[in-house]
This record gives C-alpha cells, structure tokens and sequence, in this order.
C-alpha cells in the first residue's frame, strides 16, 4: 500500500516509478518499483484513495491498473 511517504512518477519513458522518500534524496536508494508494461510514454497516473492500486494512461491508448502490493 503506497502511503504519504511514498511518490509516483511518469514521464515521456513508458516506466512509472515509485520513490520512497525516507530513503534519502539520493534516486537510487529511493527508487522501491518501477513499473512496466506500457509501450509509449506515460501521461498520467493516479493512485486510488487507500493506496492500493495505481492507474495510468499512456500515448499507446491502452490503460493500466497496478496492484502496489504485486
């Protein structure tokens, strides 16, 4: 379950990846997931109210639901 320690980002790559701010500012020791599965750059993300699945859409037209604890 992702919690308010925790980051989700997307960019122009096709990979979300989830940072876990405790770790430091430094983005290796921080990245925890990244998350692949989209074939083009992901445009949006959103996470659902108790942290246990993500969504994204992205430029391929498909979306994707992602189980956190998976």
């Amino acid at each position: 379950m992702l919690d308010y320690d925790k980051v989700v980002t997307c960019s122009r790559d096709p990979v979300i990846k989830v940072f876990d701010l405790t770790k430091g500012a430094d983005t290796k020791s921080s990245l925890v997931a990244e998350l692949v599965g989209h074939e083009m750059a992901v445009s949006a993300i959103g996470v659902n109210s108790d942290g246990s699945q993500i969504a994204s859409g992205a430029r391929d037209c498909t979306i994707r639901v992602w189980d956190v604890e998976t």
